[in-house]
């Protein structure tokens, strides 16, 4: 049940992960995520992260939207929508402890990918495959920031390219999040 200081609580949560986004240009969303599964059922944590950072990467996507590059998003899109089409058709159903294990390791797993197999986000077949991996880990821990930021790690892309064009990405994952949550609740 939300109450008058969980309410206040998860306000000063979302405010304080923005301002650690702000600062540090990452790890705001994924202590977010941490912050709300602690506090929330994973449906309530999913749903209210997804919104939250919908809002601020669709943001970021529409001030920095002359440098996308929508072949890039193009890809992620079709790998993002082969992985939430095979989470629908399996039900799964993330558990609290599987999604804050995965959380956790996340960033230590993207540091483990070895540099053989970094893939290239301006490769097609590469980022088709980031977008199947990103939305599977999306639809499990709440987040894939971390593993997405190694698509890019060796693109030839720009910067801004770089930013806007993760921040379209990360859009999209959230938008699916949000769409996805309602499978998430207990089947009555």
């Amino acid at each position: 049940m939300l109450t008058l200081p969980l309410m206040v609580g998860l306000g000063l949560t979302v405010l304080v992960t923005s301002f650690l986004s702000g600062l540090f240009g990452m790890a705001g969303g994924m202590v977010l995520m941490g912050l709300l599964l602690i506090l929330l059922p994973v449906p309530s944590a999913m749903l209210l992260h997804g919104v939250t950072q919908f809002a601020s990467n669709g943001w970021r996507a529409w001030l920095w939207r002359r440098h996308v590059v929508w072949p890039v998003i193009l890809r992620f899109a079709l790998g993002g929508s082969v992985a939430g089409l095979l989470f629908a058709l399996v039900g799964a159903v993330p558990d609290q402890a599987v999604s804050l294990l995965i959380l956790g390791l996340m960033p230590f797993l993207a540091l483990a990918v070895p540099a053989r197999w970094a893939l290239d986000a301006q490769k097609p077949l590469h980022g088709v495959l980031g977008g199947f991996l990103c939305m599977g880990v999306q639809l499990i821990a709440g987040i894939s920031g971390p593993l997405l930021d190694t698509f890019f790690i060796r693109s030839g892309m720009t910067r801004q390219s770089v930013v806007s064009t993760k921040a379209a990405i990360q859009s999209v994952g959230h938008m699916v999040k949000i769409v996805y949550s309602p499978r998430w609740s207990p089947r009555r």
